[in-house]
């Protein structure tokens, strides 16, 4: 059907730009002022007419892709309904390959909607205690198959926090732009970060930048995209928390991230609502693995009027 569609724009492209050139070689030269201004208003005409046919068919595109992920988004909610008392659960393995499974076929449902290969990964928030006071940090519980080993930060499917290398980069929220936003501004409009184009961002800090190196200090956005290091350009990180009745019964367990390579690749409008469909559900399963393995303490409460 999409294939069908495409031929048939191409097939009115075709034909109104041949029509248009014959105009304007046989005819235009012969005809009268009236004429010559009937057929410039005939050529703006079909000119615009198939400029948004081309334009419609990339939107109705785009969203019937998104008819095409669903099934990917019900598998995921299917395995997060396995868990009806999530309480009971004394091994952390069951729970680790249900995070795995999310990220997967999240990766490949958003990768199907943006025609792009998009990465994704789910990050706890804990705490270093010999900070005083106690500073908040992320640490990566999965990442999706494609993107694994695309960061040498602390894993925690892959070590304890006891035997973790203490030269690995620790990534702190305040340092990191996407994190310290939703940390700060729990509930609001603003709880997701969005970015389609981060050597856009100026002021954009990451603790990744110790891994990949430091973007050019160029106020020319341009320069800074010929010359950026991490290997994503656009990304959408939502929270994973408890959404209380009350702004004080909030609380942040952890972050779910999704990039991609390329520039402009999410839509406000419509991926925002989808990771954060998936993010809402994944808080009782990620405070469960935290506490199971490395007896993490993520996130604290926020009070009323804390961080207004």
């Amino acid at each position: 059907m999409r294939l069908l569609t495409f031929t048939s724009v191409l097939l009115i492209f075709t034909a109104a730009t041949m029509g248009i050139l014959v105009a304007l070689e046989h005819w235009f030269p012969k005809a009268t002022v009236f004429g010559k201004v009937a057929i410039v208003v005939l050529a703006t005409a079909i000119i615009g007419l198939t400029a948004f046919c081309v334009w419609q068919e990339y939107r109705y595109a785009r969203k019937a892709r998104y008819a095409e992920a669903l099934p990917y988004i019900n598998q995921i909610f299917f395995e997060l309904n396995k868990f009806d008392n999530i309480d009971n659960i004394t091994q952390s393995e069951p729970l680790e390959y249900t995070l795995k499974g999310v990220v997967n076929r999240f990766a490949a449902a958003i990768s199907l909607v943006t025609g792009t290969m998009c990465s994704v990964c789910i990050k706890v928030v804990t705490e270093d205690d010999h900070a005083d006071p106690p500073r908040p940090k992320v640490l990566t519980v999965v990442r999706d198959d494609m993107s694994f080993s695309r960061e040498r930060g602390k894993a925690l499917a892959e070590e304890s926090i006891e035997d973790s290398d203490e030269s690995s980069i620790d990534h702190w929220v305040d340092q990191n732009t996407a994190f310290m936003q939703v940390f700060m501004q729990p509930r609001s409009p603003r709880a997701c970060y969005f970015s389609n184009y981060l050597p856009g961002e100026k002021n954009y800090l990451n603790t990744s930048f110790q891994i990949h190196g430091a973007p050019p200090e160029s106020e020319r956005a341009i320069i800074r995209d010929l010359n950026w290091p991490l290997p994503y350009k656009s990304t959408i990180v939502c929270p994973i928390a408890r959404q209380g009745i009350l702004r004080r019964d909030y609380r942040l367990a952890g972050y779910f991230a999704v990039d991609s390579r390329s520039r402009y690749v999410f839509d406000r409008r419509y991926d925002i609502d989808l990771v954060t469909g998936v993010a809402d559900c994944l808080y009782s399963l990620l405070y469960r693995y935290a506490v199971l393995v490395g007896r993490l303490a993520p996130g604290e409460n926020y009070e009323e009027g804390e961080n207004e």
